[in-house]
């Protein structure tokens, strides 16, 4: 059993689609059993945005997985 605190800080982004972006202001998604967090917009990030120095922290109670999204 896993018990404790899950610091994460997502830096930045490559999105590598051979699609058009249509927009261009992505934010990042991170997921962790029922807890959901989400950063700021980055405006004009295009396909590589950053969210420096954002941070957060999860509680973390047998969790095995993250869902990570863009």
């Amino acid at each position: 059993m896993v018990r404790g605190n899950l610091i994460v800080k997502p830096l930045g982004a490559r999105i590598s689609s051979e699609k058009e972006i249509i927009c261009t202001d992505p934010f990042c998604v991170l997921k962790l059993g029922t807890q959901k967090k989400q950063t700021k917009v980055h405006k004009n990030g295009g396909k590589m945005p950053s969210w420096v120095p954002e941070q957060f922290v999860f509680k973390v109670d047998n969790e095995e997985s993250m869902v990570v999204e863009v």
